[in-house]
């Protein structure tokens, strides 16, 4: 399985996974692989402030996890406004297939990084590809 690294490292620049598959007809992979990084640390950040992120059976977005870290005072109204930017790319990627521009994967690959450089959580930010090697490892035992 390709590995795809991980958030960390300086924020002047876009994570490699984003620069790996933004090019060509993967580049709404990256922008789903982008969501989901996202709505993990969102939840993260939810989660080390006690705020809720949701009931069982149902878990809130990242429209829904964003705006409750911007009610608490942890971003301000265009921090939020940029999350949601990366909400739609995905849900573009969701919904539309392979149409998703590589420059705005880039664009919203280097939002994301910077976001959580800016704003960490306790958890640490993996790619999904991670989740899915823990997945396939317990699957094999």
């Amino acid at each position: 399985m390709d590995r795809l690294p991980t958030l960390e490292g300086p924020a002047a620049s876009p994570p490699e996974f984003a620069s790996s598959l933004a090019w060509g007809e993967d580049s709404f992979k990256a922008a789903l692989v982008l969501g989901g990084v996202l709505e993990r640390h969102l939840r993260h950040m939810c989660e080390d402030r006690g705020l809720g992120t949701g009931q069982a059976g149902w878990a809130k977005g990242i429209s829904d996890l964003s705006s409750a870290l911007k009610k608490a005072g942890t971003y301000p109204s265009e921090q939020h406004k940029a999350i949601l930017r990366i909400a739609a790319l995905r849900k573009e990627a969701q919904h539309e297939g392979k149409t998703v521009s590589p420059s705005a994967v880039m664009s919203a690959a280097t939002e994301l990084h910077e976001f959580c450089a800016t704003h960490p959580a306790t958890a640490p930010v993996v790619s999904p590809v991670a989740d899915a090697d823990a997945i396939e490892a317990v699957e094999e035992s």
